[in-house]
């Protein structure tokens, strides 16, 4: 899993758990493409042969200054380089509850991709409009999602 801190607390309440390069920054605006991929590259050779990865983020890059179309474009690219390396991205639509309204063009652009997870609707509440107060309703979702694509892994 790559993302952002709530791509790492959600990947540690999944069964089992994904190996998880997170950026607690802003990690998908074009000027920080790199920084997703400088994680996620040792991160995906440390692991034989992955088929998927998993990518739950965006809160981080909502600046004034940055639009969506920023955001997808960075995003598109983090795809782009997963697919020439034969790997399927498995995008996950992020809650962002005080950011929701900014988040949702990026949601969107999320549920419209082929492999794509949206379990905002059972986030439940946060404390801090960023984080949720507990991670399992929205990893289960995720897990059970998974499921039914068929997506299955180990950490081997």
């Amino acid at each position: 899993m790559l993302g952002d801190s709530l791509a790492w607390a959600t990947a540690a309440h999944m069964q089992p758990l994904p190996a998880v390069g997170a950026v607690g920054a802003a990690g998908f605006t074009s000027a920080a493409t790199s920084k997703i991929l400088d994680h996620a590259i040792p991160l995906l050779a440390g692991h034989n042969d992955p088929t998927h990865v998993l990518v739950l983020g965006g809160v981080n890059d909502l600046k004034p200054w940055i639009t969506t179309a920023d955001v997808t474009t960075g995003m598109q690219e983090l795809e782009d380089e997963m697919t020439s390396r034969g790997i399927a991205t498995v995008w996950i639509a992020q809650p962002g509850w005080s950011y929701a309204a900014a988040l949702d063009p990026i949601a969107d652009w999320v549920n419209a991709k082929t492999l794509s997870i949206d379990c905002r609707q059972v986030a439940g509440p946060s404390t801090d409009g960023i984080h949720p107060s507990n991670y399992g309703p929205f990893s289960g979702c995720i897990d059970d999602a998974l499921a039914s694509m068929g997506i299955t892994w180990t950490n081997d």
